[in-house]
C-alpha cells in the first residue's frame, strides 16, 4: 500500500512554491496557507526539498520516513534558506538528513578502541578495531530513539575505560567526502540543536590548518562549546563567536574562526575525559541540527 505525506510550515513557507522528495518524481505545491499534501507515495526514506522559484534557490525543508498505509504529518519543516537542515534523524541514524543527495554525509562514532562507520552498500554500521599499541577499550554506540515531538533521535552511548594513555569517545560527521580541504562555513552565524543526557559535551569543529599543526604537536585542537547536558531535551543556539580553541595553547588570533572556518573538515560531538569520569555511561540525545546562516551551495563552494 502506498503512504500519504501532509502538513504545513511551523512558520511562513516564505518564497517555498513547491516540495519534492528527493530521489523520485513526487511534488508538489505549496498551498497560500503554508500547507502541502503528497497522495500515493511508495514507502520510503526522503529528504524533503524546497524550491523558491526564483533563481531555483533550493531550501532542506526536513527529512521523513514514510511507512505503507501511513499518512504521516508534519508540522516542523523548514523554510528558510539560509538555516541549513544537518539531521532531525527521521530517516533514521545512518546517513544525515543529506545523505539522501550527497552519500558521503552519515554519522560515525569513533573512541580509543575503534571506529563505528555507515556503510550506504551495507546499509549498517560497522565497526573496525585500531590496530597498533597501546590501543583503549572505550566504548562507543549509535541508534535511533523515539524523540520527544514523536519522531526520532539520536542515542549516542559512551563509556571512557582507562586502558590507554589517550582517552576519547566522539561521534560526528566528516565534510572532507563533500570536499577533500573540507567545506566553506564562513557564511554561518550559529549551529543550532537539541538535546539531553547526562555529562559534560563538547561541540567541535575541526578545521583543516589548525588540525594539520596541532597534530603534528601531538595535541589536536578544534574550534569548541561545552555544553553539561540536560535531563529534559533542551535547545541550543551556540554563536560561531562563543567556539573557542579548545585545548588552548594555541591563539585564536593566529588561527582566527573568520580564516579557519573555510575549510571545515569535521563536526564532532565528543565526551572527553577532561570534563567526564572514566567508568560513567555517558550519553548524548540529538535532535534537529542545523547550521544558521549556511545555504545549500556553500557545500559545495
Amino acid at each position: 500500500p502506498y503512504a500519504s505525506y501532509t502538513g504545513s510550515f511551523s512558520g511562513p513557507a516564505n518564497r517555498i512554491t513547491r516540495l519534492y522528495l528527493s530521489g523520485s518524481a513526487y511534488t508538489v505545491s505549496i498551498g497560500s496557507a503554508g500547507n502541502f499534501y503528497f497522495d500515493k507515495v511508495a514507502p520510503a526514506a526522503f529528504t524533503v526539498i524546497g524550491s523558491t522559484g526564483l533563481f531555483d534557490t533550493i531550501v532542506v525543508a526536513g527529512a521523513v520516513t514514510l511507512a505503507p498505509g501511513n499518512k504521516t504529518v508534519d508540522t516542523t519543516l523548514n523554510a528558510s534558506a539560509y538555516r541549513l537542515l544537518i539531521d532531525n534523524f527521521e530517516n533514521g541514524v545512518g546517513p544525515t538528513a543529506l545523505g539522501q543527495f550527497i552519500p558521503t554525509m552519515s554519522w560515525y562514532a569513533v573512541s580509543d578502541s575503534g571506529l563505528l562507520s555507515w556503510s550506504a552498500s551495507g546499509n549498517a554500521f560497522y565497526w573496525t578495531n585500531f590496530s597498533g599499541s597501546p590501543t583503549g577499550r572505550s566504548f562507543v554506540s549509535l541508534g535511533p530513539v523515539p524523540g520527544d515531538n514523536g519522531g526520532t533521535a539520536l542515542n549516542f552511548t559512551a563509556v571512557l575505560t582507562r586502558s590507554a594513555t589517550n582517552l576519547f569517545t566522539l561521534a560526528g560527521m566528516s565534510f572532507e567526502g563533500v570536499n577533500p580541504n573540507g567545506i566553506n562555513l564562513s557564511s554561518m552565524t550559529a549551529i543550532s540543536l537539541r538535546c539531553r543526557g547526562n555529562g559534560t559535551l563538547w561541540v567541535e569543529f575541526k578545521t583543516h590548518r589548525l588540525d594539520s599543526v596541532t597534530q603534528q604537536a601531538q595535541n589536536r585542537s578544534s574550534y569548541a562549546y561545552t555544553i553539561v547536558l540536560p535531563s529534559t531535551m533542551t535547545p541550543y543556539r551556540i554563536p560561531v563567536d562563543s567556539l573557542r580553541i579548545v585545548p588552548g595553547n594555541f591563539s585564536m588570533q593566529q588561527y582566527p574562526w573568520s580564516e579557519e572556518s573555510k575549510n571545515v573538515k569535521t563536526m564532532e560531538f565528543e565526551f572527553s575525559e577532561k570534563t567526564n569520569r572514566t567508568g560513567d555511561t555517558l550519553r548524548l540525545i540529538l535532535d534537529d541540527v542545523y547550521l544558521d546562516g549556511v545555504q545549500l551551495d556553500d557545500l559545495m563552494r
